[in-house]
């Protein structure tokens, strides 16, 4: 415990925090302090390290006397008012040596080289050119001309800069010859003519392109074809070719094509044939061929043209475009042949069509992936469509020595022997539809019944001609017998549902006929026959909302087509959309301009809408485009006496009565205007004229009964009203005739004798109540009359103004429509 003591000894002996003895915090030690060795030899405890928070001394606190020990932080390079930027190493006074005041830490940059700044000018003018070769590609001629000029420009940059840097030596001329070469091209591609011939001109004349002179004579000839100066353009074509080794077969034998082209503008199919004789002879091709055997056509040569037709047939590259499994297509075809025998007909003809759907299918796809074989693929269809053109021309040349049957029978003769059997049954089905071009159909009947053994896809094309041959004659058995045969031998043939969609709609059956339609439309989905029947077909079956969505396809396709439109005008106006109608109408007057029936449309449905102005005008335009439409007239007719104005109805009631003189109607209607107006000597002469016509009509009489009393005329009064008596006697015995034989027909229906009788009283005397009516009819129901003012009326006046017979107003049934 003594050691504790000791070792804790003189703790209380130092100075205190804020004592008068300890001084200040920051006073020094010495001995004055109260500071003992003892002390100072042992640490201290935490009690005499830490301040609380209450026993921190301020500032103020310190003892001001005392110098107070704060150390410098001047020399870490801090200050308290800096003159310029931190920076604590100095780094600002070092490596000053370059001009622009760089630190030495970074790389110099070397100035760039006369050679380095030639080859950066150069690559710029590569990457233009390139671009501009690119857009020519894309068929964007503007572009690529404002290309090949900016590498026009960059190209002559580099010219004067290397001249003067004096490596003028060093520049490429095949550069500046690329260039030119280029915009000439785009001059061309953009019809600029001129320019092009001038740049042409100047790379003709070049010295170091003499071997390229020819190539640019070409570009040249083909720039005046295309301006039409086909004197100048064979210049150039022989300059070329007399530019041109004999080795050069191939572009010796286009050139001379083209020589031959150029005498056919100019009409010279002498020369034209001697041109493609020569190129025949450099080098055989089938367009060269082709060509010759129409300048023969021109000139008449019958020898000529079959001598180039055998030329053309033996020109190499000529294939049968039968597919390659033509044969192994027969053979399944006699299988499913056995099987329908055997009673599963329809199910193995599906399932083998099927299958060469599938092929066909994997066969395109791998086509699709070679480029090269689609490209032979479309050669040979060019090389086919040649040889048919050809036989028909043949065929047309041949005509007036045996007829056309001839040529294609000769022609047929020559592609059997050459192996080109496909072909020859091709031009059989252009010969059928010569004749179904000449009307003859029993001989374009015959034709196609020889291929009902022919393959499988021959067999269905001549099945579907025959049966739309047959829908032409109105025969529907025959047309379904051979639509059935075209989809048993191919269910997948789209024209074929086409036709037999007809033949189900000529026959009543809407919904088959639709699916019909539909199945088409599914096989071929641009197919227009499908496509139109099926929006016929809808609007037939009063939907037309479902006739809209194939119409607006049939639409995109055929835009400029009159008959969509007016499908699509009439199954907007049968849904109820009257503006669609009217838009769809415009627009088909923008394709039809004078169409009466348009023109009407559009004129009912503005009445319909009550806009009487508008309908006004579309009906004078149908009445200007076609005069004798007795709706249009009818309608302006009916319009006038409305509005009152029955000068201008007059005109229209007369010209409706000289197109239909034995309907009375519209006498009766013109009288009744010359009455209203108070033209009572015309009124009177119509209604004598009726009456001198038909005796017994009854509206006439009347009117004259009452236009002679007005008049004073007693004795032609009693004449009139005596015939009157007479007709309505007889209207009304007739009237109760017809009820009477009607009430038969109903009673021997029914079987209920008592209803008989009681229809038979009640039409007696309903026809009772009819002859004694008095004037009721339809001069009755217009309008009061209007005299006009000044206007001598006739005698007994005073008493015409007590009789109401016109006070009436106008009823619709005056206005037939």
């Amino acid at each position: 415990m003594a050691n504790d003591d000791e070792l804790y000894s003189g703790y209380d002996d130092q100075g205190r925090v804020g004592s008068p003895a300890g001084g200040s915090v920051f006073q020094p030690l010495d001995g004055s302090a109260g500071f003992t060795p003892a002390a100072a030899s042992m640490p201290p405890g935490t009690a005499s390290t830490r301040l609380g928070t209450g026993m921190r001394m301020g500032t103020a606190a310190t003892d001001a006397s005392a110098a107070r020990p704060m150390t410098s932080n001047r020399g870490a390079g801090f200050s308290s008012n800096p003159k310029g930027r931190f920076d604590p190493f100095g780094q600002a006074n070092k490596g000053m040596a370059s001009a622009g005041g760089s630190s030495s830490l970074l790389p110099r940059k070397q100035a760039a080289s006369t050679e380095e700044v030639a080859r950066e000018m150069d690559k710029k003018v590569h990457e233009v050119l390139e671009a501009s070769v690119l857009l020519s590609q894309q068929k964007d001629a503007q572009a690529a001309l404002e290309k090949a000029l900016d590498a026009r420009k960059k190209e002559r940059q580099l010219a004067k800069f290397r001249e003067s840097a004096g490596q003028g030596d060093n520049h490429p001329p095949e550069l500046g010859f690329a260039v030119e070469l280029q915009l000439a091209s785009c001059y061309a591609a953009s019809k600029l003519y001129g320019e092009a011939l001038e740049l042409y001109g100047a790379l003709v004349k070049s010295k170091n392109l003499q071997v390229q002179a020819g190539r640019f004579r070409v570009n040249m000839g083909n720039i005046y074809f295309e301006q039409g100066k086909y004197p100048a353009a064979i210049k150039m074509y022989r300059m070329a070719l007399d530019a041109l080794p004999a080795a050069a077969a191939g572009p010796r034998a286009r050139l001379m094509t083209n020589i031959g082209l150029a005498f056919v503008q100019l009409a010279q199919y002498g020369d034209a044939a001697a041109a493609f004789e020569n190129a025949m002879d450099t080098a055989a091709d089938h367009q060269a061929a082709f060509n010759l055997l129409v300048c023969s056509y021109a000139l008449g040569d019958t020898e000529g043209m079959m001598a180039a037709f055998q030329r053309l047939l033996a020109v190499p590259g000529l294939a049968d475009s039968q597919d390659d499994d033509g044969e192994e297509r027969g053979n399944d075809s006699g299988t499913d042949e056995e099987g329908a025998a055997a009673g599963d007909e329809g199910l193995g003809s599906s399932l083998t069509s099927l299958k060469h759907r599938f092929r066909d299918g994997l066969r395109d796809a791998a086509g699709g992936r070679d480029q090269m074989k689609q490209e032979q693929k479309q050669q040979q269809a060019s090389i086919t469509k040649c040889v048919l053109t050809a036989a028909q021309l043949l065929a047309e040349g041949l005509a007036d020595k045996g007829g056309f049957a001839a040529g294609f029978d000769w022609a047929e003769e020559q592609l059997r022997q050459a192996g080109l059997g496909k072909i020859a049954a091709e031009v059989l089905l252009a010969k059928a539809s010569r004749h179904l071009a000449n009307k003859e159909v029993e001989a374009a009947a015959a034709v196609y019944k020889t291929f009902e053994r022919r393959g499988p896809a021959l067999r269905a094309a001549a099945a579907t001609n025959l049966s739309f041959l047959y829908l032409l004659e109105g025969d529907l058995a025959a047309a379904a017998k051979y639509t059935d045969l075209a989809l048993k031998t191919d269910r997948y043939n789209a024209q074929a549902h086409v036709n037999r969609g007809v033949v189900l709609l000529e026959a009543g059956s809407l919904e088959e006929a639709r699916q019909a339609f539909r199945d088409a439309a599914a096989i071929q989905p641009l197919c227009v026959q499908a496509l139109y029947n099926l929006g016929v077909v809808n609007l037939r079956l009063g939907e037309p909302e479902a006739a809209m969505l194939p119409l607006r396809k049939l639409h995109g396709l055929l835009p400029d087509q009159p008959e969509v439109v007016h499908c699509l005008a009439l199954a907007a106006d049968m849904s109820g959309d009257s503006a669609g109608a009217i838009r769809w109408l415009e627009v088909l007057t923008s394709l039809v301009p004078h169409d009466p029936g348009v023109l009407c449309k559009l004129g009912a449905i503005y009445h319909r809408l009550e806009e009487e102005v508008r309908s006004l005008g579309y009906y004078q335009d149908a009445h200007r485009v076609w005069p004798v439409n007795l709706d249009v007239i009818s309608w302006l007719g009916a319009f006038h006496v409305r509005s009152e104005v029955y000068e201008r109805a007059i005109p229209y009631f007369e010209l409706a009565a000289a197109i239909q003189p034995q309907e009375v109607k519209w006498a009766l209607m013109t009288a009744s205007c010359y009455r209203r107006i108070g033209a009572y000597g015309p009124a009177l002469k119509h209604y004598q004229s009726i009456v001198a016509v038909q005796p017994g009509n009854v509206e006439a009489l009347r009117y004259l009964v009452a236009m002679c009393q007005e008049l004073g005329r007693p004795g032609e009064v009693e004449r009139y009203a005596e015939m009157l008596r007479r007709a309505e006697r007889a209207e009304a015995v007739a009237a109760a005739a017809a009820a009477t034989s009607s009430a038969a027909a109903m009673q021997q229906q029914s079987g209920d004798n008592a209803d008989f009788q009681q229809t038979t009283l009640d039409t007696q005397a309903a026809a009772g109540t009819a002859a004694g009516s008095g004037i009721s009819s339809l001069d009755s129901r217009l309008a009061k009359n209007r005299r006009p003012t000044g206007q001598d009326g006739p005698a007994g006046a005073g008493k015409a103004a007590a009789d109401d017979w016109g006070a009436e107003p106008l009823g619709e049934d005056l206005l037939p429509m």
